[in-house]
């Protein structure tokens, strides 16, 4: 990462483009490959499995805040058309314990705002544009293993919770909705696409949308097709 050598995708001197975040951006890298192909950009993908693209904060992951430093210096040389961060972002100050220095900070906590929106300023001054995309409804148990339990005994709410009846605003922390509101990026919420009143959708043409409880799989980052493709060719 330091040295430049990472990942392209796409077309080798197209409009560049970044995807910056953890595993859950990881986890919409087969979309993205697909637009980039499409639209002939040059994909770039620096992403860090339990390192959210949150500036100046720590994980219990060792390295994540000299991932991300490493990652905003080459933010800052420019280049990018849009950048792209995507994150579990409920998990951190939750289950994922993140830290300023030595304390251990809460979801709730001001900080966590403060560095995402350090995250969306560097790259505004860069001259990219910031596209944020938000939280993934996650559920309790194994989403395919729920699917396969809900064919033989079980209902698929009563493994999977209440999580699937949330209106899709509750699927996204309030440190992230706050950052969104100061800096105004380009926002795509995946429970929009994913979500109604009647509940999240987990399968569709027969196959799952997750591969465990909380990653989309290959064939589920599908249905965050059109925003991405919209926000990058804005």
């Amino acid at each position: 990462m330091l040295s430049g050598n990472f990942c392209r995708f796409g077309k080798v001197g197209g409009r560049k483009i970044l995807l910056w975040g953890d595993s859950h951006a990881s986890a919409i890298l087969p979309i993205l490959q697909e637009i980039a192909s499409n639209k002939s950009l040059e994909l770039h993908i620096l992403t860090s499995n339990g390192c959210p693209p949150l500036l100046s904060l720590e994980t219990d992951k060792p390295g994540c805040l000299t991932a991300n430093d490493a990652v905003a210096r080459i933010v800052r040389s420019g280049g990018y058309a849009s950048i792209i961060v995507a994150a579990n972002w409920q998990s951190y100050g939750n289950s994922n314990n993140i830290r300023l220095g030595k304390d251990s900070l809460g979801r709730d906590a001001p900080e966590l705002t403060k560095a995402l929106e350090r995250t969306l300023s560097r790259i505004s001054k860069s001259g990219a544009r910031a596209i944020v995309v938000g939280q993934v409804p996650v559920y309790v148990a194994d989403v395919p293993t729920s699917l396969a339990k809900a064919v033989y005994y079980r209902t698929l709410d009563a493994v999977l919770g209440y999580e699937r009846k949330l209106p899709a605003h509750h699927h996204d922390t309030p440190y992230l909705d706050k950052a969104i509101q100061a800096r105004s990026p380009i926002f795509v919420r995946p429970s929009e696409h994913m979500c109604t009143e009647f509940g999240c959708k987990l399968i569709e043409d027969g196959k799952s949308l997750y591969k465990d409880r909380s990653h989309l799989s290959p064939f589920g980052s599908r249905i965050l097709y059109e925003p991405l493709f919209s926000a990058l060719t804005q």
